[in-house]
């Protein structure tokens, strides 16, 4: 917990990395829904770093937020941590599930409509056949993944913020005054 300036005598720290790191997460995505092939790599780099940062943050908490709400129902605490850990787990699943499925639209789209005479289902089952294309089709089909990959984050970048809108209605404890020492629960 005495990570990045935050106390372990403070009540309640779970609150401000909740509350603060969604918005480093949106932004981080909102500058990568931002790239395009002439973006250096250490932007992008950078980017992905903003990005994991403030995911990173808030992943975790959820855990610690219910252990100061059932504080006082010790014999909940199982069930509690159970459902935000299945929670988190079926999010993830079907979030990669509606990311693929968001990115795998617009490829098809972009593909068919910036670059009609490209072998559609070779470039589609593979990056490595952009390379073996003539020099003037590959531009085109790099531009396709690009922003298929880009628009990818459009689903992402709402979950976060509906996320920190959620965040933002968590109640907050007091830890010390709730009984929770750090470790105790664990």
């Amino acid at each position: 917990m005495a990570r990045w300036g935050v106390r372990p005598s403070h009540p309640n720290p779970v609150i401000y990395e909740l509350t603060f790191s969604p918005p480093l997460a949106a932004i981080g995505l909102g500058l990568l829904y931002t790239i395009n092939d002439q973006t250096a790599n250490a932007k992008v780099i950078g980017f992905q770093i903003l990005t994991g940062f403030g995911v990173g943050l808030c992943f975790q908490n959820g855990l610690l937020a219910i252990q100061a709400e059932y504080a006082d129902r010790p014999d909940l605490l199982p069930q509690a941590t159970g459902i935000v850990t299945f929670a988190q787990l079926t999010g993830a699943a079907l979030g990669i599930g509606i990311v693929n499925t968001v990115q795998s639209i617009f490829l098809n789209q972009e593909l068919r409509s910036n670059a009609p005479d490209v072998p559609f289902e070779l470039v589609r089952q593979s990056t490595e056949a952009i390379y073996q294309l003539p020099k003037e089709q590959q531009q085109p089909v790099i531009d396709a993944y690009i922003t298929a990959i880009t628009k990818s984050f459009i689903p992402i970048i709402a979950a976060i913020s509906i996320g920190w809108i959620a965040a933002l209605f968590v109640r907050r404890h007091n830890m010390k005054e709730r009984g929770v020492t750090p470790g105790a629960v664990a």
